[in-house]
């Protein structure tokens, strides 16, 4: 049971360092990806140009042929395919965060079929008997099997705690988002096990 407790945390962990590296990550992306229309010596004249303290060795922020918008180029002479390049290592970055693999579970049964909208990444095992309660399972759900399986970053499409459904108290289980999980979540026959929650 410890082990099992010790990999599940490992794994939330995992998946929080993950979580707050992508907030982070877009934070950054969005500073660096500045509209051009912002950059005029007017605020309220947009000039499409390039802008340079010092013609020789200053950064610059240039266009970017493909999105249309500006980035930074570290010098004059640096610019090029370089500035264009960076921004599309930037997205090609964005891409590979969004393959990240997550680990999901979700307990179903009865009313509740196997590839509903509600998921969790912390193991439902942890919980042990009060997880019906601490996830707030509507009475549909027989809680009779669990499935394991993993889902792209990109397709969680949100983040809540547990709601509170037919006198259950929810609010003290994580639960991840996932539509069409059918077409999302990567799974395996073995990963289905029968639980009694």
């Amino acid at each position: 049971m410890r082990a099992l407790l010790e990999n599940s945390l490992g794994r939330l962990m995992r998946v929080f360092f993950i979580l707050v590296s992508l907030l982070v990550f877009q934070n950054s992306i969005v500073s660096a990806s500045v509209s051009t229309m912002n950059l005029g010596l007017n605020p309220h004249s947009p000039v499409s140009e390039v802008y340079t303290y010092n013609e020789i060795e200053s950064p610059v922020w240039v266009k970017d042929s493909h999105s249309g918008r500006a980035s930074w180029a570290i010098s004059k002479s640096k610019v090029g395919s370089e500035s264009g390049s960076t921004l599309l290592n930037v997205r090609n970055a964005a891409k590979g965060i969004g393959n990240l693999k997550v680990p999901v579970y979700r307990v179903y049964g009865g009313g509740s079929g196997r590839f509903g909208g509600s998921w969790t990444f912390v193991n439902p095992k942890l919980y042990g008997k009060t997880y019906r309660n601490f996830a707030g399972l509507p009475n549909a759900n027989s809680g009779r099997f669990l499935i394991k399986g993993k889902v792209n970053l990109r397709d969680i499409n949100g983040f809540r705690m547990a709601l509170p459904l037919d006198g259950n108290m929810g609010r003290l289980a994580p639960e991840l988002l996932i539509d069409n999980s059918w077409n999302k979540v990567i799974w395996n026959p073995r990963n289905i096990t029968r639980v009694g929650f």
